[in-house]
């Protein structure tokens, strides 16, 4: 059996992307979900006109990609601009298949993918790697034991321009 949970951050993203107070545009940009696990904003986001490809681990994918043909496909016909991607991804792996800047994202999003601690160094190389100067990072996590997301917090900090 296995199942797949959404997360409360992957919702209430999703919510907020439709929302009046929300004021960045997606349309034409090239977004990269990391973590993806349902698709939810993944899929939110290719119906905003965002150029998106999702990824999880390999034995995650299959699931996210599923769903996702569900959500945004009807009889092979895209429902969205962009037909959504979907590919494996291993954090501090498989980056090679992710080329550098090629192709530049405008955003990197992570929702509730901030859990697992011996992962953090990989997620911020990762974060890295797909990003550029001008690229938008997206993290939303849940606090659930609060010294572990500050070494998350401190890391990123120390990494990228906030």
């Amino acid at each position: 059996c296995f199942a797949i949970v959404l997360s409360n951050q992957g919702v209430a993203f999703a919510e907020f992307l439709e929302s009046e107070n929300f004021n960045m545009t997606f349309e034409d940009k090239k977004v990269i979900e990391l973590g993806a696990g349902t698709g939810l904003v993944g899929i939110a986001l290719s119906f905003l006109g965002a150029d998106v490809t999702l990824t999880d681990l390999p034995d995650i994918i299959s699931y996210t990609e599923e769903n996702v043909l569900m959500n945004t496909m009807n009889d092979n016909t895209p429902l969205c601009r962009y037909t959504p991607q979907v590919r494996p991804l291993t954090w501090g792996q498989d980056l090679a298949e992710y080329p550098r800047n090629n192709p530049r994202y405008d955003y990197v999003i992570g929702m509730e993918c901030v859990y697992i601690e011996p992962v953090f160094n990989d997620l911020i190389a990762t974060i890295k790697h797909l990003s550029s100067e001008d690229t938008v990072i997206l993290i939303g996590y849940h606090v659930r034991i609060k010294a572990r997301e500050e070494k998350f917090r401190k890391l990123f900090f120390d990494n990228f321009n906030v």
